[in-house]
Order: C-alpha cells, then sequence, then structure tokens
C-alpha cells in the first residue's frame, strides 16, 4: 500500500496496467505513460496536489473537469 507514504514522485510508465492504484496525498508528479488505460484513471481525480501527469500514449478519449485546477 502506497496511500500512507511520502512519495512526491511516481513512475508507473511502460506496465501494462489498466487501472491506477490509490495514491498517497503527496503525490505532486505522476508518469503513467504507455499503459493499457482506456479511459481516464478515476483515482487520479482524488490526488490534489498533483502539478503533473502523464498519461501519453494510451487510449484515454475523455479528461473530467478538474474544479481545482482553475
Amino acid at each position: 500500500e502506497i496511500t500512507n507514504s511520502h512519495i512526491e514522485v511516481l513512475s508507473i510508465s511502460n506496465n501494462k496496467i489498466s487501472e491506477v492504484p490509490d495514491l498517497p496525498s503527496s503525490l505532486s508528479i505522476l508518469s503513467a505513460s504507455n499503459c493499457s488505460f482506456h479511459g481516464f484513471p478515476e483515482g487520479i481525480c482524488k490526488s490534489t496536489k498533483l502539478s503533473f501527469i502523464d498519461l501519453s500514449n494510451n487510449n484515454i478519449e475523455y479528461v473530467p473537469f478538474f474544479p481545482q485546477a482553475e
């Protein structure tokens, strides 16, 4: 379980995963390129401190609205 850790940068790129695990609240950078996402990973929406997300080379067609990003 990584949710209680103090990780700020996480790379899960180049894995054939289709879901993001629960992320630590301290996470600010997430790299998840070249995975097997077919939609925007819902677990990312709960991470309020993220300042950079790389989801390139996935099959994502829709990105939800982020109120905290305004």
